[in-house]
């Protein structure tokens, strides 16, 4: 599994609602050729909480180069 999906598949599993929850299970349970289809089928759900992971990342790069900032300061 890529840190890509990785990163995706935790986002799911804090943010997302019951379905969306469930598909990150029935990812982890999946072999090979059925993560690529639930990938495949699912793309908006995985690329869009990789995007919220990426966007969760950011803010927490932003909070602790202020924090350090300030203590600089």
């Amino acid at each position: 599994m890529s840190t890509h999906f990785d990163n995706a598949l935790h986002m799911m599993e804090v943010q997302g609602g019951s379905f969306v929850k469930s598909l990150a299970h029935c990812y982890y349970m999946a072999d090979t050729a059925n993560r690529e289809k639930l990938r495949d089928t699912f793309a908006e759900y995985f690329n869009g909480y990789e995007t919220r992971f990426e966007q969760w990342q950011w803010k927490k790069h932003e909070e602790f180069n202020r924090d350090k900032a300030r203590e600089s300061a």
